[in-house]
């Protein structure tokens, strides 16, 4: 059933222009805002957590938009997976910090690019694939329609892909060695034992360690990238910016991950309303066996329904 809908989705929303799309995206997102369920509460319960210094009205505002954009993006699925490219590339209006990566390219160093879940991140990784060879680490998604649909948008503009397992690192290592770009989701959740608890907003969270061990093997640059959505259904902006490779190369781990996320802040900070704030990003805190988390309802973590009245 779940494959039939998406189906069904992505080919009715892939005829409609972006304006009406993110109409829409405004009104289940108010929707969403409005009916009590999980996405809002963890929605409201990450805000804030990141935002202790705001108040009580400050935090249902941002929470309100952040669906809002989150439902903009999943509108925005139909066109990223069944838009010719061209008509794709028509949306992004202005691009910044990709010249850069091309002339890193050029002096013969590998380029890793960094996205988190801001904006449209599925465009950022299609915007590199069009311009440079670029292999995209990713975790398949559970619905089978929707990864035969991804696969075939990220493919398309001659993406390489490898999933997050052993086979997909040796793949990153040679791609990077050969001055090729690749791509990385560096807030999802990491693979068991890659990670360290690296402060982020001021808490705790499980960050990936596979940048720093890629960079200690390789002669590599770091551009953190984000395809931030622009109002009104005017399109998209894609920002490049590059980041210290010897810091996140260090031995020190929590170190990298620390200004690694601390980077993804001052990103997040330009349109809070645009990152993923409906993701778990602090379920997993160093004290998990003890205390639980923060999204857990009782006494070992914080109250869910008292925090999201």
């Amino acid at each position: 059933m779940k494959n039939i809908v998406t189906y069904l989705f992505i080919n009715v929303t892939s005829v409609f222009n972006l304006g009406f799309l993110h109409f829409l995206g405004v009104f289940v997102g108010n929707l969403l805002y409005f009916i009590p369920n999980k996405i809002r509460s963890v929605s409201l319960i990450n805000i804030k957590t990141c935002f202790p210094q705001l108040d009580s009205r400050s935090h249902r505002a941002l929470t309100r938009s952040s669906l809002i954009e989150l439902c903009k993006w999943f509108f925005e699925l139909g066109p990223v997976c069944r838009w010719p490219l061209d008509r794709l590339e028509r949306l992004i209006v202005c691009q910044h910090g990709v010249d850069a990566i091309q002339e890193t390219l050029n002096q013969g160093r590998g380029v890793m690019l960094i996205t988190p879940h801001y904006g449209n991140w599925e465009l950022s990784a299609l915007a590199g694939a069009r311009q440079f060879p670029v292999t995209i680490m990713y975790k398949p998604p559970k619905i089978r329609i929707l990864h035969r649909y991804m696969l075939g948008a990220r493919t398309r503009a001659d993406a390489s892909l490898v999933e997050t397992d052993y086979k997909g690192l040796k793949t990153l290592i040679r791609a990077l060695r050969r001055s090729e770009a690749i791509a990385l989701l560096t807030d999802q959740e990491p693979r068991q034992g890659a990670y360290v608890h690296a402060p982020f907003f001021g808490q705790p969270a499980r960050t990936m360690t596979l940048f720093s061990k890629l960079l200690r093997k390789t002669d590599s640059a770091v551009f953190l990238s984000a395809m931030r959505r622009l109002p009104r259904g005017r399109g998209f902006e894609l920002a490049c910016v590059p980041l210290d490779d010897r810091v996140l190369s260090d031995q020190d781990e929590v170190r990298a991950a620390t200004y690694m996320n601390q980077s993804l802040e001052k990103l997040i900070l330009g349109d809070p309303a645009q990152y993923l704030w409906a993701y778990k990003r602090f379920k997993f805190p160093p004290d998990f066996e003890t205390r639980g988390n923060i999204y857990d309802d009782g006494p070992s973590g914080l109250e869910g329904r008292q925090v999201c009245s």
